[in-house]
């Protein structure tokens, strides 16, 4: 169960930040407000669905910018982690992966997650979709060890703001 809570975790982290239509050169930054729905994960995730729902979203402020010189580029940054993009004819898209690897002695067990997040614009609204796969594997002498495999989608809107925004909530 804590491995079902972990990865549900996930595309809450990454599926936050989007950015406005063109005009962004280095030094330049935009600020955007967005709510993203609740987490999906494939059948292979192998958590049961009893039915539960949730229609509220989870909201953040995350900040799109642009780097210039040996590192010119476009980053997303959702509260501390920073997503590397690139343009696309709709907008934007962003990736990273991160790589665990446990040696335990006879066997080295390797946790692999790739993110990537693809923005789309359409007035003033940002749109974006996220998709998550954590990939378990293991080599050496895994007696007992099997592959597995997640794959986690998500969905957020947006908006650019001027400012930071804060909206404390009592999650007691």
């Amino acid at each position: 169960m804590k491995t079902a809570r972990l990865l549900c975790a996930l595309p809450l982290l990454v599926p936050v930040a989007l950015i406005g239509c063109g005009g962004f050169g280095p030094g330049d930054y935009q600020l955007y407000r967005v709510a993203a729905s609740e987490a999906t994960l494939g059948d292979e995730c192998g958590v049961d669905d009893d039915g539960d729902t949730n229609t509220i979203r989870e909201g953040s402020t995350v900040m799109l910018f642009f780097s210039g010189g040996d590192a010119e580029g476009v980053f997303l940054d959702v509260g501390g982690s920073v997503l590397e993009g690139a343009e696309t004819e709709e907008g934007y898209t962003f990736s990273g992966n991160i790589i665990d690897n446990t040696d335990d002695g006879d066997a080295v067990f390797t946790t692999r997650t790739d993110i990537s997040v693809d923005l789309t614009f359409d007035g003033d609204t940002v749109n974006l979709s996220t998709n998550t796969k954590v990939a378990q594997t293991c080599s050496g002498e895994c007696m007992g060890f099997e592959p597995t495999t997640c794959n986690i989608s998500g969905t957020a809107v947006g908006v650019a703001v001027d400012e930071a925004v804060s909206v404390p909530i009592d999650k007691d």
